[in-house]
């Protein structure tokens, strides 16, 4: 028995320098040179730019997206927002707890 608890403690240990690897060069391709120097709004303006170059789909979508809430009426353009606004903040506040319980 401790010989196989000895391998699977091998196998989780090679999987979980693997996923420190994976994750490095995901964090690694996210950051563009001079990042640090740059604000956050800017930083992911060009993020959001370069996955729209990236996938047509999603550029597609957000363009009409974007046609769409040029077409709305002001009254309805502010439920939307407020709607939207406060699933952002019932998101955020759901996933706080879920890191608070993960520990």
């Amino acid at each position: 028995m401790t010989d196989s608890l000895a391998i699977r403690r091998q196998e989780l240990l090679v999987r979980c320098a693997a996923q420190r690897v994976d994750l490095a060069l995901e964090v690694h391709a996210l950051r563009a040179p001079g990042t640090a120097a740059r604000p956050l709004a800017a930083s992911a303006a060009g993020l959001l730019a370069a996955k729209l170059l990236a996938n047509k789909r999603l550029a597609l979508g957000v363009a009409g997206a974007g046609l769409g809430l040029l077409l709305i009426r002001p009254a309805r353009l502010m439920r939307v927002t407020r709607l939207a606004a406060a699933g952002w903040r019932a998101a955020r506040q759901g996933l706080a707890l879920v890191a608070h319980l993960r520990g």
